[in-house]
């Protein structure tokens, strides 16, 4: 997958050929943030929580009722989750061991580690990626896609409506 070159360069295969470059030390920065009892206040009372993640970028949560006409952000850096079905904490983390994602309505999993690989996501990008998780279970794959269990339907009372905010350095806005 990769060769170090004299002269501080390397060779790395991936999904779009080889690439040649200089070396750079790409050691990711690990971040974890848990929802606090306070934050779940913040939420209740229909004010924002905003989680500030590395490199500038940042999540915005916020909760709104379901009222039949919610219009499901169908936008990539903007999802609608169902609240109700969140029993325990949420995180927001890089990739752990573990973590898996549910695909279909019968709520089968697949190893977040086997959906980056058939995403075809690059290996330098997948510890750098956030995700906003319920233990090992991950509600959101920030810019890809969501778990099936946490999708609204029409049961779905309370929704929380996230948006990802892009930094400095990505630009994305959404």
């Amino acid at each position: 997958r990769s060769l170090n070159l004299p002269y501080g360069m390397i060779a790395v295969r991936d999904y779009n050929g080889v690439t040649v470059s200089k070396y750079k030390d790409n050691t990711t920065q690990k971040f974890k943030y848990e929802f606090t009892d306070e934050d779940k206040a913040v939420l209740a009372n229909g004010k924002t929580v905003i989680v500030e993640l590395p490199e500038g970028d940042r999540l915005e949560f916020r909760l709104t009722n379901n009222t039949g006409n919610e219009n499901i952000s169908l936008k990539t850096y903007t999802k609608c989750l169902d609240y109700d079905k969140i029993r325990g904490g949420i995180v927001v983390r890089n990739r752990e061991s573990g973590d898996y994602l549910t695909v279909n309505s019968k709520n089968q999993r697949q190893t977040l580690k086997a959906f980056f690989v058939n995403e075809k996501i690059p290996k330098e990008m997948r510890d750098k990626l956030p995700l906003v998780t319920e233990d090992n279970h991950c509600l959101w794959v920030v810019g890809s896609r969501i778990s099936n269990f946490y999708k609204v339907n029409e049961s779905t009372k309370t929704i929380l409506v996230i948006n990802y905010q892009g930094g400095k350095n990505h630009g994305r806005r959404n």
